[in-house]
């Protein structure tokens, strides 16, 4: 019985760390690992340095969990996060003490997120904290590599690209929750203003990306995913869009570095978002109902506020 109750324990703490992110945020490490080195023979502290991203993901991950207590997750103890936390620190340390400030920061972006149910002012703000543990994640690793005083302005500039990318996720994520949430930016001051912050973020994001890369190629998934906000219209399908977003922006920006060819990694991107936006198109009995195709819908014409 006991061995039952800890397999089915491990299986639902496989659950709720969102597995499917850890791909998203090898790519951050790995982007991290590109912009700050630029090389690609990887070695024993390349190891070392995922581990303490793992040990950071897994606690955002299970301390969310543990302080919303939802009831139909499984419950996970408010001290197994911060023992991860404490692991990441202490060795984080050992390399380079510098990396603490941004070890904070992560901390501190982590709580502001975790409160976005409990606080208005939180809640409005949540997708720049979530954001902004991107961004000090990326800073961590590159403080790991290379050390705090060695960064200069391409590195925050690349920083704020991952700000600005995740920041626009997350509040696309908040678009698709619309109706079970009460304090998100969406919920305050509408869909179709929510529509308008995230695609102001990512044409930021394409201008910051051509003046540091000055590569038009590297930009074409953003400019696609664009024109897909002007007139798609289903939070859910976007979301999931946005994931393969950063993730192909991210391998993008790390192909141009290594000098390979994204033309054919942004076909790849076209064939998995024409997938996800359009294979539902075509009625079929067997289309889950809650993955119908949305109707076309120009951003000028949605709702200012999700009913």
């Amino acid at each position: 019985m006991n061995r039952v109750h800890i397999i089915r324990s491990l299986a639902n703490y496989l659950v709720l760390v969102r597995l499917y992110s850890i791909v998203d945020l090898l790519l951050i490490f790995l982007l991290a690992r590109a912009v700050s080195i630029g090389n690609q023979i990887f070695n024993y502290n390349d190891i070392i340095f995922g581990g303490l991203y793992l040990l950071l993901w897994l606690f955002l991950t299970l301390d969310l969990e543990a302080k919303h207590k939802h009831t139909y997750r499984a419950v996970i103890s408010n001290k197994i996060p911060y023992l991860l936390l404490f692991v990441a620190t202490v060795i984080s340390a050992y390399y380079n003490i510098y990396s603490l400030i941004f070890i904070i920061l992560i901390w501190i972006t982590t709580n502001t997120y975790i409160k976005k149910e409990e606080s208005k002012i939180a809640g409005s703000a949540c997708f720049i904290s979530r954001g902004l543990y991107e961004t000090s994640i990326f800073l961590f690793g590159i403080s790991l590599f290379i050390g705090l005083m060695e960064m200069t302005l391409t590195h925050f500039l690349v920083s704020l690209i991952v700000f600005l990318l995740y920041a626009s996720r997350n509040l696309i994520g908040d678009i698709r929750d619309v109706a079970f949430d009460k304090n998100t930016f969406v919920v305050r001051y509408g869909s179709k203003m929510s529509y308008l912050l995230i695609i102001l973020m990512y044409i930021i994001s394409i201008l910051l990306m051509l003046y540091i890369f000055q590569n038009f190629l590297i930009v074409i998934p953003i400019i696609i995913f664009v024109i897909i906000l002007l007139f798609y219209d289903n939070g859910y399908n976007l979301h999931r869009c946005s994931i393969i977003l950063t993730s192909f922006t991210s391998v993008n920006i790390i192909s141009y570095l290594f000098s390979w060819d994204l033309f054919y990694i942004n076909i790849l991107f076209l064939v998995c978002i024409s997938n996800l936006i359009l294979y539902n198109s075509i009625s079929r009995k067997s289309n889950p109902k809650d993955t119908v195709f949305s109707e076309v819908k120009f951003l000028f014409l949605r709702d200012k506020q999700r009913k």
